[in-house]
């Protein structure tokens, strides 16, 4: 009889731009990978009370921010250059410990260095969109923050698509998903939407496809199934 050499357990690291304890995007992202998976959690957030995460990171410029959640669900909202520069900080942390690190944001990271394997979903997405886009053809987009519209234009634009770009907070009232489901719905030559976040769920993405008729992306999902993919690789 041969024997099979069992693959050797692979860890994980998540690293959130929010606190780690309570996360329902990375239980989310946990269900999708091998039970055989170990997972490591870190937040940028984790160290820091409400009272300095508003000092910390108060803004200098309302194009360039990012939202996360607290673990009871409060939103914050942060200086994007303070965020990337914790990132950094917990990459250092961790990648000792595991086989891979994941992003669990979508935005721009550049300058972030990494000794281990990082997986950024901005690349990631990017490439999954592209996949299904017509350069011909409009894409929809849709962020969290109004502040961020001008931003992810530039960023979907710069890889040669022609993106119409909304804000719905993740965690925004059905009615205003509906009314952006409108707007895509009647847009011409506009066949995709892409949920530029990790915090947007499954049932958005639902809602938005039934009202649409469109092919709606879910940023997490794809995330996590690149994942799935790569850590044997």
């Amino acid at each position: 009889m041969i024997k099979h050499e069992s693959k050797k357990q692979k860890t994980i690291g998540l690293i959130s731009i929010g606190q780690s304890k309570n996360s329902e995007l990375i239980d989310e992202i946990e269900g999708v990978l091998d039970k055989s998976i170990k997972i490591k959690r870190i937040g940028i957030l984790d160290s820091y009370n409400r009272e300095e995460i508003i000092e910390k990171f108060r803004l200098d410029n309302p194009h360039r921010l990012l939202i996360s959640t607290l673990d009871d669900g409060t939103e914050v909202v942060m200086n994007e250059e303070i965020v990337i520069d914790e990132v950094q900080r917990c990459i250092n942390q961790i990648e000792d410990s595991v086989d891979l690190m994941l992003l669990l944001c979508t935005s721009e990271f550049p300058r972030l260095n990494a000794n281990k394997p990082l997986i950024i979903p901005n690349e990631v997405l990017h490439e999954v969109v592209k996949n299904f886009a017509q350069e011909s053809d409009k894409i929809g987009v849709v962020v969290p923050d109004h502040g961020q519209i001008e931003h992810c234009k530039k960023s979907w634009i710069k890889i040669g698509l022609n993106p119409i770009v909304k804000s719905i907070p993740p965690y925004s009232h059905k009615n205003k998903l509906m009314e952006v489901a409108n707007a895509f719905k009647f847009e011409n030559n506009l066949n995709l939407i892409v949920l530029d976040c990790m915090g947007y769920t499954a049932e958005m993405e639902t809602l938005l496809r039934e009202e649409t008729g469109k092919t709606v992306i879910l940023s997490r999902a794809s995330i996590a199934y690149k994942v799935k993919e790569l850590i044997y690789f």
